[in-house]
């Protein structure tokens, strides 16, 4: 029949036909709730106390009452997700004879295509052809190992001459969607007043390395059978927890039976995920968190083809699903397993019924689902007794189940060509069986689609499937370019009245997932895994840069080139410096850590300009090529890789690389409030209390980037003071410091000229990058009176020594102490004069800004302009902009990159020519105008 979900008509065999997108919170949910709400996750990344505990009882809501939600905001990047959706039409077009050469009837691992009929759900042929795909990794697999090692291998690409940049864009996708649902399940377990770690003992490193997709193409029925009926996928329920991406937003598919077995339309809502929990958690969670029967159908003739993308977590194989123990369910609220009514799940009706499975360990359990579904792909890579003795338990109304059937028959035991090995674990009487396949069907009465075996009760009567699936403690990415892993902590700020701030911690737990996944990946390149985390970095500095360097603005010979305003670099007094004189470039080796002679020069150069309290002698500085570099020996020589950082939100992005890369440290984003985005120790007292790792250094910018403002001397001291009490390391980088322009909010007071309370954890990174205008010089030093630390940076400095020619000409410059006072001076006074004509003209656009007195930028506020993108989140907004800023020919550099709590925010670089900087803010009118 045609999809009446589609076309609008109600006849007593489909839907009901209801808004699923309206919910009122504040009612009881009945039994026959007719919409599914809408959960926005920027109720979480906002940061406000308020709006995460409304989040949180929602999502409490949905888990109890519901199982299903649509889910907005989630922090995957939006341009990926579109990428992918633009490309599906792309692969379901290819030519047959292309899909079948990557049909997944050659993969032991299940991996590649599956044409229309290959699966049955309930009795039924489901009308789809799909591709499934997942982390690529290595097959462990081992004669003489459990045969269910083999389900975990590499994927079946299409060819990169077909879709140059579909492996691309799918692993991405998987990358990002897995680590939303991850931080997704910690939620749930918060959600119903569970520890947000609840879920935790069922997993282990193997099952973290990331999830599985299906991406599924529904025809429409135009060229069905007459009397052929629309099931996409029949009736049947999810294993663990599930992200639908409805990609076609002009036809729907998707059927939700509510508690009392009736169903309706869930229709696709652009830029949003539906969420699901399956039966895994309901069955853990004695009914805490309860799974929703689902099923989807065809498009009716002449409607467009439907596609989605369903990712699906995995369990750990090698372990069994163990229930929450009576402590754990009372906490939560759950149900007795006993108080279960045959017929039912948790006295709700479904039309998704469970089977039995012989098994308690989940990779066998797992690979039985999954030749219940595929016994041509058991038949094709497995051992002859076990798909036998899966096709013989109970019927399998598969279309190849006959045959396949008869011809293991026909090859017997005996040419087993691995015997399977069932994992002893814990036997049904002490623990429920499991299933963890990520959406499996059969057809059996007594079967439920997703697969799986069967929980007992008390009396050991068969009451329902029990499958299990992947959790992760990884924290999500939060912004859109994010490089590093993420925190184990952050805090958020928000102002409130009466108090400093309101800090809510949320916790985490530094992981060996992205690790173990990294370690992988790295291998099959022969890079090592911080080189690999390198080159798979992906930040609009970068790309802001490279665009704008390919296409620079001249006013002659490029007048419509793009206005590099992102990059923090001091162009408008680049030629005071290049009328100096150097001495040609020296042919030989010269002290690693920098000459005396040039250490001498910076130690002097700061004694004086930055009011040093304690003199520097030259044995307080080693110089290496850059500050980049500097900071990275400083923090391999301080952190051990699972240490943490603290460090205050914005920032400057390139931290990510400097401090974590080599060293092996993570950084424990600790988000301050807008607008003046203020520091203080309660701040970082709560991150570091809540930390799972207890942190090593507090990391900080003065001047400010991208802020462009000074922090006081007293916040110094205050800071200073409570990381001594905490004996942690502070490092603090002062790129800026002269180029302060005005002393307007504060003075800029180097950390050296103030009387620290502990001066052997107390450091200081400066370099001429920023003050003299020698970005391409690549000098930059470390300054600590920690003489073991000196030795341990000198003992690396071979690996980012400064050349010596760059040695000798920043020494000589440094040297001309007059002429570093009277550039000084001029710089700052250029800086001011462009600031003040900057801001009048972003006083005229209307465009608000913190007010700045160092660097040569300013952070603006453009959040106002995001609303012209009401179908995408403020994220995503800010990006679009950005993109649209970068068409109208001006780079500015977006907030996301600086890990900014809020949405909105830019980075306006000034210090150009006031006719070229002119023209920018012009383009920049215009873009905002419109």
């Amino acid at each position: 029949m045609a999809n009446s979900s589609v076309s609008g008509a109600c006849d007593p065999d489909g839907p009901l036909l209801l808004p699923a997108t309206q919910f009122d919170w504040e009612a009881p949910v009945p039994d026959n709730f007719r919409s599914i709400p809408v959960l926005d996750y920027n109720l979480v990344l906002s940061g406000v106390p308020e709006e995460r505990a409304l989040f949180m009882k929602q999502l409490g809501v949905v888990a109890k009452k519901i199982g299903f939600a649509y889910l907005i905001n989630a922090p995957v990047d939006q341009q990926v997700v579109d990428r992918l959706i633009e490309l599906l039409p792309q692969l379901f077009g290819l030519p047959k004879e292309k899909k079948l050469a990557i049909c997944a009837t050659k993969s032991p691992h299940f991996m590649g295509y599956l044409q229309t009929g290959h699966e049955v759900t309930v009795g039924k042929v489901d009308h789809r052809e799909q591709f499934e795909f997942g982390p690529d990794r290595e097959c462990k697999y081992q004669e003489g190992q459990p045969e269910y090692l083999k389900l975990k291998g590499p994927n079946q690409w299409p060819s990169e001459h077909d879709l140059p940049t579909f492996k691309d864009t799918v692993s991405k996708y998987i990358d990002q969607v897995s680590s939303a649902s991850f931080k997704f399940i910690e939620d749930i377990a918060e959600s119903i007043g569970m520890p947000r770690t609840a879920f935790d003992k069922y997993f282990d490193d193997a099952a973290r390395e990331g999830c599985r997709i299906k991406i599924l193409h529904y025809p429409a029925m135009d060229n069905f059978a007459e009397g052929e009926d629309d099931q996409g996928v029949g009736a049947h329920k999810d294993n663990w927890l599930t992200f639908l991406l409805q990609a076609s937003n002009d036809v729907s598919g998707l059927e939700i039976q509510n508690n009392a077995g009736e169903w309706f339309v869930a229709p696709p809502m652009p830029n949003s995920f539906v969420v699901n929990f399956g039966i895994g958690i309901e069955r853990i969670t004695h009914g805490a968190v309860i799974a929703t029967t689902h099923r989807a159908r065809n498009p009716g003739k002449g409607q467009p083809n439907r596609f989605s993308v369903a990712l699906f977590q995995e369990a750990a194989y090698t372990k069994s699903m163990e229930p929450w123990t009576d402590e754990e369910r009372n906490l939560a609220g759950c149900a007795k397993t006993t108080e279960i009514s045959a017929g039912t799940t948790y006295g709700r009706v479904s039309d998704a019924l469970p089977h039995s499975m012989p098994f308690d360990n989940v990779g066998e359990a797992t690979l039985w689902n999954r030749i219940r579904s595929h016994p041509d792909i058991g038949y094709n890579h497995y051992s002859a007794d076990f798909v036998k003795r899966v096709l013989e338990e109970g019927p399998n109304s598969h279309p190849l189940a006959a045959e396949i059937a008869a011809k293991v028959g026909a090859r017997g035991y005996a040419q087993a060509s691995r015997p399977s090995t069932p994992t002893p674990n814990v036997t049904p009487s002490e623990s429920p069986a499991v299933s963890p396949s990520a959406h499996t069907h059969t057809s059996s009465p007594a079967s439920i689609a997703s697969g799986g075996t069967t929980l007992h009760s008390e009396s050991n009567k068969s009451v329902g499937m029990f499958p299990q699936s992947k959790i992760s403690l990884l924290e999500e990415k939060l912004a859109l370019l994010s490089c590093g892993d993420e925190p184990a902590v952050r805090v958020y700020a928000v102002a409130e009245p009466g108090r400093n701030a309101a800090l809510v911690v949320e916790k985490g737990e530094i992981e060996k997932d992205i690790i173990a996944k990294n370690r992988m990946l790295a291998n099959k390149l022969e890079v090592s895994q911080s080189a690999y985390k390198g080159m798979t970095a992906n930040s609009p500095l970068m790309q802001g840069l490279d665009r704008a360097s390919k296409n620079s603005y001249d006013p002659v010979t490029n007048p419509r080139g793009i206005i590099n305003l992102g990059t923090a670099e001091n162009r408008v007094m680049a030629s005071a410096v290049a009328d100096k004189r150097f001495d040609p470039s020296m042919l030989q080796y010269g002290c690693f850590y920098g000459s005396l002679r040039l250490r001498t020069a910076i130690a002097k150069t700061l004694n004086k300009h930055f009011r040093a309290l304690t003199p520097l002698t030259e044995s307080n500085v080693t110089v290496l090529a850059g500050c980049s570099a500097a900071i990275s020996a400083m923090f391999s020589s301080l952190c051990n890789p699972g240490d943490t950082v603290l460090i205050a939100t914005p920032y400057y992005g390139g931290f990510d690389w400097d401090v974590c890369l080599s060293s092996g440290a993570s950084l424990i984003k600790v988000h301050t409030a807008a607008p003046d985005f203020a520091l203080s120790p309660e701040l970082f007292e709560a991150a570091y209390a809540a930390a799972s790792v207890a942190p090593r250094v507090l990391l900080i910018t003065n001047p400010q980037n991208p802020q462009g403002t000074t922090i006081s001397a007293a916040t110094l001291l205050a800071l200073l003071e409570w990381a001594a009490e905490k004996q942690l390391h502070v490092v603090v980088d002062e790129i800026y410091g002269l180029s302060v322009y005005a002393e307007t909010p504060c003075e800029f007071v180097s950390v050296l000229a103030l009387p620290v309370p502990d001066p052997a954890r107390t450091h200081v990174v400066w370099g001429p990058s920023k003050d003299f205008c020698l970005n391409g010089l690549r000098v930059g030093a470390c300054v600590s009176f920690n003489d073991n630390l000196q030795s341990a940076m000198r003992s690396i400095a071979i690996l980012s020594n400064i050349a010596v020619n760059t040695d000798n000409l920043f020494a000589r410059l440094l040297e001309d102490s007059e002429w570093v006072a009277r550039f000084i001076d001029e710089n700052c006074g250029v800086l001011r004069a462009l600031y003040e004509r900057t801001t009048v003209a972003l006083d005229r656009i209307g465009v608000r800004y913190l007010k700045s007195n160092s660097g040569f930028f300013i952070w603006m506020d453009l959040s106002p302009w995001l609303t012209a993108h009401p179908k995408a989140s403020a994220a995503e907004s800010e990006m679009m902009l950005w993109e649209e800023f970068l068409e109208h020919g001006v780079y500015l550099a977006p907030g996301c990159a600086f890990s900014a709590p809020v949405p909105g925010y830019f980075r306006l670089g000034f210090a150009v020519e006031w006719e070229i900087l002119e023209v920018a803010l012009t383009r920049m009118s215009e873009v905002l105008s419109t």
